[in-house]
C-alpha cells in the first residue's frame, strides 16, 4: 500500500509545541494517529506540497466573517453537518469571492480533511484565531457554540476599530486640512505682500519676517522637503513591517501616548482575556490556550510577552505570576486574574475583566472625542491669528506713513 510522508505541528496537553513528519497512507490515517498520541493537531499537509496560494484577498470584511459564522452556525444548530452547511452557503453566496472560498472548503472536507484544517488551510481569507476557535469546538463537540463566540469576539474587535477610527479620523482630517491651508498661505498668499512690505520702509514685525522667510524657504526647498518626507515616510514604513524590534518600539511608544496608550493596553488585554476565557470553556490548558493565542496574534511586543508568559506557565508559576512578569498587563488585570485562579473562577473572572476593560476603552475613547474637538477649534484660532497679525501689521505700518 502506498504510503506518504506528512509534515505536522501540533500541541501536547502541557502546551508543547511538536513538529515532524509522520508516513501515513492517507491524511485521515495521519490524523487519526496523532490524536492517538494526545496531540492537539494545527497543521497537516503532505510533504510534497507546499503551502496553500492565497490567490484571493487576503483578509475578507469583518462584517461579512461575522454575518458568515452567524449563518454556518444556524445552520449546524438545525443538524445540518458542515460540509452540507458550507455547500448551501456557497451556493447562496452572490459574491465570487465567497462562493469560490466556501466551496473549496466544501471539497477539502469531502476529502476527509477535519474542519480546524479546513479553515486553516483558508485562514488567509479568514485569520489566524478563527481555526483555534474552531479545532476547539471540534475536539469539545460545541462547534456551533464555537462560530458563535469567534463571531463575537470578531464583532468585538471589529467595534473597538471603528469607534478608534472615529475618534481619529475628525482630527487627523482637521490637522491635515490646516497644514495644507498653511503651505498654500505661504506659498501662495504671502509672497504676494512680499513686494509691498519690501517697497516700504516700516521695520516689519518678528511675526511677518518669520512668514516671509517661510515662505522663501519653501519656494526654495519646497519640492526637497517633499521629496524628503516621501522617501523618509517609505523608509519608515519598509522597517516597521520588515524589522520587528522597530515594531516593538513604536508599539511601546504608542503605549506612552496620554490617554490613547491607555486604550490601547486596555483593549488589548480585554481581548487576550475574552479568547482565553473562550478557549478554557473549550477544554484547552491554560499553557497551550496561552500558546494558541501568542500564534494568533500579529502584534510582535504581545507575542514575545505571551511566549514569556507562556514559558513560566510551562515552569509550574501561576497564571497571575506570568502575567505580572510581563509588561504590558495592568495591576488590576493580574489581581482580578489572581483572585480567579485563587477561587476556582478564572473562566469567569476572565470573562469579568475582558468585559471591564471593554467598557474603559469605550469610555476612553469618548474622553479622547471630547478632548480633540476644543483643542482643535483653539489650533485652528492661533492659526488664522498668526496669519492675520503677521499681513494685518505690516499693512497697518504701512499705512501709517
Amino acid at each position: 500500500m502506498n504510503t506518504s510522508t506528512y509534515r505536522y505541528e501540533a500541541y501536547s496537553a502541557d502546551g508543547r509545541r511538536h513538529n515532524g513528519t509522520l508516513a501515513s497512507t492517507s491524511r485521515i490515517d495521519a490524523l487519526n494517529s496523532l490524536h492517538g498520541q494526545g496531540l492537539i493537531v494545527t497543521e497537516l499537509q503532505a510533504d510534497s506540497a507546499g503551502r496553500r496560494t492565497p490567490l484571493l484577498p487576503r483578509v475578507l470584511p469583518a462584517t461579512e466573517r461575522i454575518f458568515f459564522l452567524h449563518q454556518l452556525s444556524a445552520l449546524l444548530g438545525c443538524g445540518i453537518s458542515l460540509a452540507t452547511a458550507l455547500s448551501m452557503l456557497a451556493t447562496s453566496m452572490e459574491s465570487p469571492t465567497w462562493h469560490t472560498i466556501l466551496t473549496r472548503m466544501e471539497q477539502d472536507l469531502s476529502r476527509g480533511q477535519s474542519a480546524s484544517n479546513t479553515f486553516r488551510s483558508h485562514r488567509y481569507a479568514f485569520g489566524d484565531l478563527l481555526p483555534f476557535l474552531v479545532e476547539v469546538g471540534e475536539l469539545s463537540g460545541r462547534l456551533e457554540e464555537m462560530l458563535l463566540r469567534a463571531a463575537s469576539i470578531m464583532e468585538s474587535q471589529r467595534e473597538f476599530r471603528k469607534r478608534l477610527g472615529d475618534a481619529l479620523r475628525y482630527p487627523l482630517i482637521v490637522l491635515t486640512s490646516l497644514l495644507g491651508a498653511f503651505v498654500f498661505a505661504v506659498t501662495m498668499i504671502i509672497p504676494r505682500f512680499a513686494d509691498i512690505f519690501a517697497r516700504s520702509e516700516a521695520t516689519l514685525p518678528l511675526l511677518t519676517r518669520f512668514l516671509l522667510g517661510l515662505s522663501s524657504f519653501f519656494s526654495h526647498y519646497g519640492i526637497i522637503l517633499l521629496s524628503t518626507l516621501l522617501l523618509t515616510t517609505a523608509a519608515l514604513l519598509a522597517v516597521h513591517r520588515r524589522v520587528p524590534g522597530a515594531r516593538n518600539f513604536l508599539f511601546r511608544m504608542g503605549l506612552r501616548f496620554p490617554l490613547l496608550g491607555t486604550i490601547l493596553q486596555i483593549s488589548m488585554v480585554s481581548h487576550l482575556f475574552m479568547t482565553l476565557k473562550t478557549m478554557l470553556q473549550g477544554g484547552i490548558p491554560l499553557a497551550a490556550a496561552m500558546e494558541m493565542v501568542r500564534d494568533t496574534t500579529a502584534n510582535p511586543l504581545l507575542r514575545q510577552e505571551l511566549q514569556l508568559a507562556h514559558e513560566l506557565l510551562n515552569q509550574g508559576a501561576p497564571f497571575h505570576a506570568a502575567l505580572e512578569a510581563c509588561t504590558i498587563f495592568p495591576g488590576l488585570a493580574v489581581q482580578m486574574a489572581r483572585t480567579g485562579e485563587e477561587g476556582g473562577t478564572l473562566e469567569q473572572m476572565l470573562e469579568k475583566t475582558a468585559t471591564f476593560y471593554e467598557q474603559q476603552a469605550q469610555q476612553k475613547l469618548r474622553t479622547l472625542a471630547g478632548y480633540t474637538e476644543p483643542l482643535l477649534l483653539l489650533l485652528s484660532g492661533v492659526f488664522v491669528l498668526i496669519l492675520a497679525l503677521g499681513i494685518l501689521l505690516p499693512m497697518w505700518q504701512v499705512t501709517r506713513l
